[in-house]
């Protein structure tokens, strides 16, 4: 029998039960700054690609977008044009071209800026210009084209966060929002598949290789040869290629964020782009085991690596076609790029990509300036202001406002940068941008080095890239 009695006047209404009971009925969301990557979104198609994207050639990127929409936790790709022309497919939504306001103006042009070309006066470049105007107020995650200008451009137009994807890429663009959100599945496979075996059986590259290891094995001479070419074409390829694709992914989601006037998902850009190039180093070191042991160099392990002496001598003793390749300014300079990464990363500052900025006249403005405009222009500014926050409070928050209009009025003149060093000095390289360059140069070298290990055995090799 449960006994009642009145609640002392001195004892607090609310009690430990309580609070259990709103942690259930509103659980702690509301109260946690979390921002997930966003499962949606929008791509400008260019109407001149529209026929292009709709032929039986390419039907299986559509169905490969409808089938993404139909998941318990759907991904959700838009497909926006201004003309439909003479078709109705029911995937492709009309957007009004007529509702960006302002003409495309690119962000500080310099001498050689491919973008130079969008400000001619002739109908194509009229309509590319009215493309990248309406990407940029539609916030799109990507303009599909198959416009030679604006994909010579493409590098130069992330400036002005605009995201070119040429046609021939809109797979790949549709296959890494899947595999971010664990949906390994491809255009080109008929079959879904779980992650341990996806980028085995189903990466172009990849598959060959795979492929071509297995009719090899059996006839590779060492163990120790067997075991490095196993684990090189399973393993670290394969993580090589997943790396490379969540770099891709968070560099969309950042970039998303900033067309909104955020930065965020700096942390897992940073964080994947660095294990990219460290497993691109590794894959570099270890081509150079695989050929001290199938040349029998007679080399420590130590003294094996891609650049140094004591392998590039030994090397040439055996195949000195492969050491002069690896000494080519093509191959070497990306060699000496990569080092630097790889050293920063292991060894220095974690590199973490950026944006580079200069000072403006706004920008330089002193402290009681910028309060002023803040009183006169932020309501919310003046509202902290005026609340109960204590004088330490306020001061660290107006330093912080002071701070964050400061970056507002900067010029930015370059994004995704990281900051390396070398024994010739310092310089900035966009590995986000570049990172396909280097995954088809890793790839091109490996080529190298397996034709050339694997040619006096007789067996088929892999295609080089």
């Amino acid at each position: 029998m449960l006994a009642t009695q009145e609640m002392a006047p001195d004892i607090a209404p609310f009690t430990y039960a309580d609070s259990c009971t709103m942690l259930i009925r509103d659980g702690l969301r509301p109260h946690l700054w979390q921002l997930f990557p966003k499962r949606n979104f929008q791509l400008l198609i260019d109407p001149e690609s529209l026929h292009q994207l709709i032929s039986s050639s390419r039907s299986e990127i559509l169905q490969f977008i409808v089938d993404l929409r139909l998941l318990r936790s759907p991904l959700h790709i838009r497909l926006l044009t201004p003309e439909k022309r003479d078709f109705q497919e029911p995937l492709f939504e009309l957007v009004d071209e007529t509702s960006s306001p302002d003409a495309y103006v690119p962000i500080r042009l310099d001498e050689g800026d491919p973008r130079k070309m969008l400000l001619n006066d002739n109908p194509s470049a009229i309509r590319e210009r009215a493309l990248c105007a309406l990407a940029i107020h539609e916030k799109v995650d990507g303009l599909v084209t198959t416009s030679r200008t604006l994909i010579d451009a493409r590098y130069a137009l992330t400036s002005d966060l605009i995201n070119i994807v040429a046609l021939d890429e809109l797979a790949d663009f549709v296959e890494i929002c899947a595999h971010v959100h664990d949906v390994f599945w491809s255009v080109s496979h008929s079959s879904a598949l779980y992650q341990d075996v996806y980028y085995v059986l189903a990466h172009h590259k990849c598959h060959k290789l795979a492929n071509w290891w297995d009719a090899l094995q059996k006839e590779t001479h060492t163990d120790l040869a067997q075991e490095q070419l196993r684990s090189l074409v399973l393993n670290r390829y394969p993580f090589i290629l997943y790396a490379r694709d969540m770099v891709r992914f968070y560099r969309l989601q950042r970039d998303a964020s900033r067309r909104h006037g955020d930065s965020h998902f700096s942390f897992a850009l940073s964080y994947h782009l660095n294990q990219f190039y460290l497993l691109l180093w590794g894959m570099l070191d270890q081509l150079s085991l695989l050929a001290n042991f199938s040349f029998g160099l007679g080399l420590d392990q130590i003294q094996c690596g891609i650049s140094k002496t004591k392998f590039l001598k030994a090397l040439a003793e055996q195949r000195p076609n492969l050491r002069n390749f690896l000494l080519m300014p093509v191959v070497h300079d990306w060699i000496s790029l990569m080092s630097d990464f790889r050293h920063t990363s292991a060894h220095q500052v974690i590199p973490m990509p950026t944006e580079v900025v200069v000072d403006t006249e706004d920008s330089k403005k002193t402290k009681e300036e910028i309060l002023k405009i803040l009183k006169s222009e932020d309501s919310d500014f003046e509202m902290f202001r005026e609340s109960s926050l204590s004088a330490e409070g306020k001061a660290s928050f107006e330093e912080q406002a002071v701070s964050q209009w400061r970056d507002s009025k900067r010029e930015r003149l370059a994004d995704h940068m990281v900051y390396l060093k070398n024994k010739q000095g310092h310089y900035f390289r966009s590995p986000v941008v570049s990172i396909d360059h280097d995954l088809s140069m890793i790839t091109g070298i490996m080529d190298a080095f397996l034709v050339g290990i694997f040619l006096k055995q007789k067996a088929k090799g892999p295609a080089v890239s």
